[in-house]
């Protein structure tokens, strides 16, 4: 049976209350053993980043949003940027899977895992409620990461994200 080659690519600053939410998710992951998952972190995503991605057969980036919309996370899967623009200080995944395609004639499947949090002031630590999401999404996560094939993510793409905050790292 095949095994899927996963890359798990958290990006964020850790100093900046919730915007450390994706390094959270890696560290909790990391916890745990999951064959064929590459768990990464970053400050910024770059154009180097596009080489992580040609190496897997597929990648979720993680980050933290300040999207109203979003209650506890969303998860879904992310197209190439058409205009592929960026900057020494921000580049989205998007773009990242753009330079991918140009640089190494391949677009893997890429998905983004967007956790809401609430504070992004200079100082370390998360917020109650995105701790509580956090657990969220890294419940979520697991089981898409034990037992990974695209159908799966494919399939969780189309769920909604659960209010339920009964979850514990």
């Amino acid at each position: 049976m095949y095994q899927m080659n996963i890359l798990v690519y958290g990006y964020g600053n850790t100093t900046r209350q919730d915007d450390a939410l994706a390094s959270s998710l890696i560290t909790a992951l990391e916890a745990r053993a999951f064959a064929d998952v590459r768990l990464e972190w970053n400050y910024l995503l770059n154009i180097d980043d596009a080489s992580y991605l040609a190496d897997h057969d597929c990648t979720i980036f993680v980050d933290a949003t300040r999207e109203e919309a979003i209650d506890t996370f969303s998860f879904t899967r992310l197209t190439p940027a058409e205009e592929m623009a960026f900057s020494t200080h921000r580049m989205d995944p998007e773009s990242v899977l753009a330079f991918c395609g140009k640089l190494y004639d391949r677009t893997p499947p890429v998905y983004l895992l967007a956790i809401r949090g609430y504070a992004w002031e200079f100082k370390e630590g998360l917020t109650p409620g995105a701790r509580e999401n956090l657990s969220a999404a890294l419940a979520f996560l697991t089981p898409l990461l034990a037992h990974p094939s695209l159908e799966a993510l494919e399939a969780a793409c189309a769920i909604k994200p659960f209010a339920d905050r009964n979850h514990t790292l």
